[in-house]
């Protein structure tokens, strides 16, 4: 069964992978910040679409004030959920020179998922549709919502506690924490830092509000054929 599930993986990523070769790329403005308060915003892309994020985090460089450059925030739209996946794991489109996390928040700055490892002896990370630990959380609507990196063992918090509880480096974590259900308020313990490359597919810039309004008609008119 592992290896079963670890091909799938590796046909998913591969699959991010493929179609993030084929779209423009955010590159950091200056330093991303570290909540929703003062994320990036990703406003503009030449195709509709935004393939690839990438930027750096320089931890305590002696340029950066208050607590360094340990994570980045970017606020985002995701168009398509079925097409939903982020990727920072070797042999992809993303890359990394430090072992990273993602992490997904809704609009309200709620965790949605969080992964560790894409699989075992990979360092990167990868985030698809739906979380794999049993917690039925997922993107299953389209709009705004954040997208951030950090080094490993860096996590979010919120007033509760931590935001999710990860039983192996491997799952794809609900907010299954005991802070879970509040609003991302901090992160923990300094990190690894470097550069980065997060691939990515079903996502674009943020819109116009009438422009988003006009994407979530599409999105439900589609999913009512389906049906």
């Amino acid at each position: 069964m592992k290896n079963i599930q670890s091909a799938a993986v590796l046909a998913a990523l591969s699959l991010c992978g493929v179609a993030a070769a084929r779209g423009p790329e955010w590159v950091e403005k200056g330093d991303a910040g570290t909540l929703p308060t003062s994320a990036q915003v990703v406003t503009s892309s030449p195709t509709g679409q935004v393939k690839k994020i990438s930027g750096a985090l320089n931890g305590l460089d002696g340029s950066l004030a208050g607590d360094g450059d340990y994570v980045d925030m970017y606020y985002v739209c995701i168009n398509d959920p079925t097409l939903f996946c982020i990727v920072t794991s070797q042999g992809t489109q993303g890359s990394a020179t430090f072992d990273t996390q993602l992490w997904v928040f809704d609009s309200q700055g709620r965790a949605v998922m969080g992964n560790d490892d894409a699989s075992a002896n990979d360092t990167g990370s990868a985030i698809f549709q739906f979380a794999n630990d049993g917690s039925e959380a997922g993107i299953f609507e389209p709009g705004l919502y954040y997208i951030c990196i950090s080094g490993k063992g860096v996590a979010p918090f919120g007033d509760g506690g931590s935001l999710y509880s990860f039983r192996t480096p491997t799952e794809v974590s609900g907010p299954d924490g005991p802070g879970g259900g509040s609003p991302v308020a901090g992160w923990g313990t300094n990190g690894p830092t470097g550069e980065y490359t997060i691939a990515m597919n079903g996502v674009c810039p943020v819109p116009a509000p009438g422009g988003l309004a006009l994407m979530l008609g599409a999105f439900a008119v589609r999913r009512a054929r389906r049906r």
